[in-house]
């Protein structure tokens, strides 16, 4: 009888080894999950953190976008008001050469003597344009 009690306390014994070496194998298991696992969690916040700033990045660059279109719409309303104006200019530059070749003409026609005051007011007309042109071209440089 003692020596089944010993024999079956010696299965014991074995049994409570190999329990204790897979409790010790288990253990190393979740030591290493332990470490993978902090390390992904690092891992996940650089990738976070990293995300936070391509984020910002995104969000400056369509600021800028967004800055740069109206700098481009301003610049485009800009040229057409100059290009109006000049247009309006030249019409004003034409209507006034046709003025002032009638009035030389007629002026001319009637006294030999009036035709200086006319190339006065021709040069006067061409002063007013180029004044003009030059304020135009100001403006247009300035945008």
């Amino acid at each position: 009888k003692l020596e089944a009690r010993i024999l079956s306390l010696e299965m014991e014994l074995d049994q409570l080894k190999k329990t204790g070496l897979e409790l010790s194998e288990q253990s190393k298991i979740n030591a290493e999950l332990r470490d993978e696992n902090a390390r992904l969690k690092a891992q996940m916040a650089n990738l976070n953190e990293s995300l936070e700033k391509s984020n910002e990045l995104i969000n400056e660059a369509q600021n800028e976008a967004a800055d740069a279109r109206i700098r481009i719409a301003e610049a485009e309303e800009s040229q057409r008001l100059a290009a109006e104006k000049v247009m309006k200019m030249q019409a004003e530059y034409k209507e006034s050469l046709a003025m002032l070749e009638e009035q030389k003409e007629l002026e001319a026609s009637a006294n030999g003597l009036v035709l200086p005051r006319a190339l006065k007011v021709q040069l006067a007309m061409y002063a007013r344009y180029f004044n003009a042109v030059f304020e135009t071209n100001e403006l247009l440089r300035r945008h």
